[in-house]
């Protein structure tokens, strides 16, 4: 038991020691970025969906928060309201609109 707590202890010190501080006004604005909430619609279904782009660690689905490296979230950083994008998911291609790009949590 006591290995497996230096290992994760280990691995948590790693994580903090490549870590770094973002400054918000360091972000392009107007962009799909780390910490953007992101509304979509689904070009298929016509479905929205909003999510929050977040790191892998805070990623959880039932809050909306899906990590900036998952396909989708890879898929969408760096686009701008009213582009649409591609992503190939396992699933196939997604095919969505971004409609609006917000900062702050969800609105």
């Amino acid at each position: 038991m006591q290995t497996f707590t230096r290992l994760k202890y280990g691995k948590l010190e790693d994580k903090l020691a490549r870590s770094r501080i973002v400054n918000e006004e360091d972000l392009p604005q107007g962009k799909v970025v780390l910490g953007t909430t992101v509304r979509i619609r689904d070009i298929d279904t016509r479905e929205e969906i909003e999510y929050i782009l977040v790191s892998e660690v805070e990623a959880d689905i039932a809050f909306d928060k899906i990590s900036v490296s998952s396909p989708v979230g890879k898929g969408l950083l760096g686009h701008a309201e009213g582009d649409k994008v591609e992503i190939k998911v396992p699933k196939g291609i997604l095919k969505y609109e971004i409609l609006k790009i917000s900062r702050g949590g969800k609105q």
